[in-house]
């Protein structure tokens, strides 16, 4: 399984074993967006424009290029299977990776804890 903690700083693993190889903090920030915003496709251009604002559009696709090989190529030499969808338009996390994240587990403890709540 792959697993994501965000809360006091950034960790993440596979099957227990630490990830590495994530060559910038807008690296790790794509993946921890697209791990927590995995419901859906990601639009490059919305993507780039999200971690990338202060670019031109092309400066600000040719970034998001950049981050997504190098998270491609981070997550394959450590991870037996596809994590990432990657089209000519879209970017998702596959509906096939086993991803746990801290913040996803504290969302679901807030929302059963509301749903026990005593008034």
């Amino acid at each position: 399984m792959f697993t994501l903690h965000f809360f006091g700083g950034f960790n993440a693993a596979y099957s227990g074993k630490p990830l590495t190889g994530f060559a910038t903090d807008k690296v790790r920030a794509l993946l921890v967006y697209l791990a927590l915003e995995n419901d859906r496709p990601h639009r490059r251009e919305s993507l780039a424009s999200l971690f990338w604002p202060e670019q031109p559009e092309e400066r600000a696709r040719q970034s998001l290029r950049q981050a997504l090989s190098n998270l491609r190529q981070a997550l394959a030499e450590q991870i037996p299977a596809p994590f990432l969808n990657v089209t000519n338009t879209d970017v998702q996390m596959s509906a096939q990776a086993e991803v746990w994240t801290d913040v996803q587990a504290f969302r679901a403890l807030l929302c059963e804890s509301r749903e026990h709540a005593h008034t």
